[in-house]
């Protein structure tokens, strides 16, 4: 058997299949014609932006997707697919407000484990980036 010289994401095969899912499943949510909000009085619509980016950034991170990457292709998805809801889907509204809880869900999830103090080992996942130039790990 041959070994690979590519190098394999932190969480293997598990974390890209996981990965792989959230994407999809954020782009059919964000890109159905017509939007499914729940009749009430709590912010459904908010719950469920601030939940499908907060997938994708915690899932990448595990795949071993560097932070800054994602986090800066989840920003740009966010304002992009509110314009794009707006421009092209006349059930569908694009507004600033589901942008901000994208842009939550995907910031929340991207630091959340160096918050907690998570580690590679500890799990999913984990801390997949060098720490800053000039500071050490410990």
């Amino acid at each position: 058997m041959r070994a690979s010289s590519r190098p394999t994401p932190a969480g293997g095969r598990a974390a890209r299949v996981a990965f792989g899912a959230a994407i999809v499943v954020q782009l059919v949510v964000l890109y159905w014609p017509w939007g499914v909000s729940p009749p009430g009085g709590l912010p459904w619509d908010k719950v469920a932006h601030v939940a499908i980016f907060a997938a994708v950034a915690w899932t990448g991170r595990w795949a071993g997707v560097p932070t800054r990457q994602l986090l800066a292709a989840l920003l740009v998805h966010a304002v992009a697919s509110e314009a794009v809801q707006g421009q092209f889907y006349p059930a569908r509204s694009g507004e600033p407000g589901d942008s901000l809880a994208d842009a939550a869900g995907a910031i929340g999830a991207s630091w959340w484990p160096e918050a907690v103090g998570a580690t590679r080992s500890a799990g999913p996942p984990g801390k997949h980036d060098s720490p800053p130039e000039g500071m050490m790990s410990g």
